[in-house]
């Protein structure tokens, strides 16, 4: 398959099919669909020196966390980008999975990070013959090995337990909606906990676009209902700023009244005015074992067996200060 053959079925001259996958030139948006298009159906990958990779952001809320302040999701997602060019690749980062589709004759492969609960894009880009690896596995998708990712449920348990021993003893969880193995995984570790300890749970799902405004208002609702409530854990640091507000409005003092704790760590956490615990991911390492899995992806070597997961650190600041600490 040549590149006029891609020219010929996109209705264009063989130099500005050239320009689309040189990108030495300004080609109009239509046209460039047209011949990515065209060589999508015709199976046509350029000869390049360089491999492309598209990187795959799956939450729908990374893309707004910009404005809320979460920091989690653009510091993965920066790794990753980081270290794909440190090995040598082109990579570029979309939100939408027709986006990456649409520049599927561009690519060598991919990266999904944080695939959602039976998620179809691995199943799509694979059928398209675009090697996949994901940060995360889909919960799903058992089968599927080429991914890398956190052991969250341990990194959820030693968070609750450092609350429990910090002295909660009735603790809300606040969790957003988007089903993937993070969700889940707090959610598992929150219920193992809870039953073990004999705990009524106290879990509020939050729609993700609500952001602060309606972890506040869930929170001062949460303690209405279960005034004994004396903990809070969050999903992410911004619902943590909103249920810390929630306690400042109705004068309780974090931590001597309650403790709160968020799941992934960001700005907001570790500046709140009072500074909330939180887990920390290092994205330097896990990035590089992203790269490392794509590249022997690529290599068409064996998929793993085993898989190595890291552990999130655990970050204690003065929100979940036991009352008797100095």
């Amino acid at each position: 398959m040549k590149l006029r053959d891609v020219a010929d079925l996109a209705g264009v001259s063989p130099a500005t099919a050239s320009q689309v996958f040189s990108g030495n030139r300004p080609v109009a948006a239509r046209t460039r669909q047209r011949v990515l298009a065209a060589a999508s159906t015709l199976g046509y990958k350029p000869k390049e020196a360089t491999r492309v990779i598209g990187v795959l952001v799956r939450p729908p809320e990374a893309i707004t966390s910009f404005t809320t302040g979460t920091t989690s999701f653009s510091t993965i997602t920066g790794a990753v980008s980081l270290s794909l060019l440190h090995a040598g690749f082109t990579a570029f980062v979309c939100g939408s999975f027709d986006e990456l589709l649409a520049n599927s004759a561009l690519l060598d492969g991919s990266v999904v990070l944080h695939p959602n609960f039976e998620d179809q894009a691995i199943t799509e880009l694979e059928s398209h013959n675009i090697p996949v690896v994901a940060f995360d596995r889909d919960p799903a998708a058992t089968s599927y090995p080429w991914w890398v990712g956190v052991n969250y449920y341990a990194s959820f348990i030693r968070l609750i337990q450092h609350m429990q021993e910090a002295g909660s003893k009735k603790i809300g969880l606040l969790i957003g909606e988007t089903d993937n193995v993070y969700r889940r995984s707090i959610l598992q570790a929150y219920s193992t906990l809870s039953g073990s300890s004999g705990q009524r749970q106290l879990i509020r799902v939050l729609p993700n676009d609500g952001g602060a405004a309606a972890a506040q208002k869930m929170t001062n609702l949460l303690f209405s209902a279960a005034p004994d409530c004396d903990a809070i854990l969050t999903s992410s640091s911004v619902f943590a700023s909103g249920a810390l507000a929630a306690c400042t409005e109705r004068r309780l003092q974090v931590p001597s009244d309650v403790k709160i704790a968020s799941v992934l760590d960001g700005s907001l956490a570790e500046k709140a005015p009072c500074p909330i615990t939180s887990m920390r991911l290092d994205t330097t390492l896990i990035a590089s074992q992203v790269v490392d899995l794509l590249e022997r992806r690529l290599a068409k070597q064996a998929a793993p067996q085993v898989h190595q997961t890291v552990l999130l650190d655990l970050v204690p600041r003065r929100s979940t200060q036991a009352m008797d600490a100095g």
